[in-house]
């Protein structure tokens, strides 16, 4: 699968407010129960974009820190 464009690169600000969203959540004062339906209809749109833009797995670790974990 060849990645049609790395969104990351692109529109890096709006990729650093998309995970900050994210990681706020986790962070929040918001019931479980409601949190993780609102995390739910957040990790879709993470779906709908990697998939839209045929991300490659592990193209992002860097981003998410996980390339300090020598994944592979």
């Amino acid at each position: 699968m060849t990645q049609r464009i790395n969104y990351i690169k692109q529109s890096p600000e709006l990729f650093k407010k998309y995970l900050e969203f994210s990681t706020l959540l986790d962070n929040s004062a918001i019931e479980a129960s409601i949190r993780d339906l609102v995390e739910i209809r957040a990790i879709n749109g993470w779906n709908r974009v990697n998939v839209a833009f045929r991300t490659v797995p592990g193209s992002s670790d860097k981003a998410y820190g996980l390339d300090k974990a020598n994944l592979e």
